[in-house]
């Protein structure tokens, strides 16, 4: 999956109870941790927001749509935070087309 990708998630548990377990227990000490909360967090919320589309509006978007939103806010967000560039998690900020802006902070690339 695209979004599962770009994170350190490749072998996250399957149930949101594992999952919060799994998250609780890393320490927010790197952008690559901030990134795979970031990804659990939104999916939540955009599982959520499709669940109840589908229930209460009989709407359903298609799953690709749903991927490109996830990381479409993920990216934005990144963007917004103030975070220093470092060659430990430069690689990580590239897969999600963020580089170092002039101050060597992120940025747009």
């Amino acid at each position: 999956m695209m979004v599962r990708s770009r994170t350190n998630l490749r072998e996250l548990p399957a149930s949101w109870m594992d999952i919060s377990l799994f998250l609780m227990g890393k320490p927010i000490k790197s952008v690559a941790v901030v990134i795979d909360k970031l990804v659990v967090h939104v999916s939540a919320y955009f599982i959520w927001q499709e669940r109840n589309n589908r229930i209460f509006n009989d709407h359903a978007r298609p799953p690709d749509l749903l991927v490109k939103k996830i990381c479409e806010v993920v990216r934005n967000r990144l963007i917004s935070l103030k975070l220093k560039i470092t060659s430990k998690n430069q690689h990580v900020l590239d897969s999600w087309g963020i580089g170092a802006g002039e101050d060597d902070y992120v940025g747009l690339m």
